[in-house]
């Protein structure tokens, strides 16, 4: 978590929203950096499935330095892992840096929040 000089802990948040691409490019102009636009309810689901944030949680709450050492907090097996961080990373919810001959999963947020339109 980045600490502000001036004041208390600063949060990174992520801001998911369920809409559509025409509704995503629509708000592109914004400048809404730390935002993410989903499709569909299945791909939203697909993305915070349980052992995905179980993923997210352990990187924020353990630190695991290698995919290895992440794949024994989660008691998963490593292409399992190694696919689903692939996953969070294409969407920008981690980053995945080599580390001396290896890589280290670093989460981007420390939260996120989703909003779905109900209408």
């Amino acid at each position: 978590m980045a600490m502000r000089p001036d004041s208390g802990p600063e949060t990174d948040t992520l801001r998911v929203r369920l809409e559509s691409a025409e509704e995503f490019y629509a708000r592109l102009g914004g400048g809404d950096r730390d935002a993410l636009s989903i499709r569909s309810e299945e791909e939203l689901a697909r993305l915070f499935a349980p052992t995905n944030l179980r993923l997210l949680r352990t990187l924020q709450d353990e630190h695991p330095t290698t995919m290895a050492s992440l794949t024994a907090a989660v008691d998963h097996d490593l292409a399992d892992v190694e696919t689903r961080l692939q996953a969070l990373s294409s969407f920008g919810l981690v980053d995945l840096v080599e580390h001396d001959k290896s890589v280290r999963p670093v989460p981007k947020f420390d939260e996120i929040e989703v909003t779905i339109p109900l209408s």
